[in-house]
């Protein structure tokens, strides 16, 4: 009842998404409940992907795999809980940098199992610019392997 004509036909489009996200992979696990009843925080955990994220796809050393992982890092602890409560997975890190003068601790959350990485980055897909929504196909597109060396 607050929000204009345009800002309700968004949310009603948001509302729309959650669903469609879930069935689109059915590799992927589903959202937490968090997510899926509040469909504006996909959008939020989107923007902070986009400006504090980094989406990585490299080859690892001596040719056993690739690394590949979301890790948004920041010094606002707040933050980096919210988006680690509203998905559910990955792990948090803080490094302390007291010994720094001017500098604050600097928060991290990561994720880097693949059905988390993959239900995570095809849930804020349609909220990310353009270059990162290449880095997210180029990602997803990239073969797992599980070979590990002896």
């Amino acid at each position: 009842p607050l929000l204009g004509e345009r800002r309700t036909c968004k949310a009603d489009r948001l509302r729309a998404a959650v669903p469609r996200l879930q069935r689109r992979r059915p590799d992927v696990p589903p959202l937490p409940a968090l997510v899926a009843d509040r469909p504006h925080l996909l959008a939020w955990a989107g923007g902070i992907i986009e400006g504090e994220g980094c989406i990585a796809n490299y080859p690892r050393a001596q040719g056993t795999g690739r690394s590949r992982g979301l890790v948004v890092s920041m010094s606002d602890r707040d933050v980096i809980d919210r988006l680690h409560e509203t998905f559910g997975v990955g792990w948090r890190r803080t490094i302390d940098r007291s010994d720094q003068p001017g500098w604050a601790d600097l928060h991290s959350w990561h994720v880097s199992r693949w059905a988390d990485l993959t239900a995570v980055l095809e849930a804020v897909d349609p909220y990310l610019g353009a270059r990162r929504r290449r880095s997210v196909a180029s990602l997803l597109s990239t073969p797992v392997t599980t070979t590990r060396s002896a």
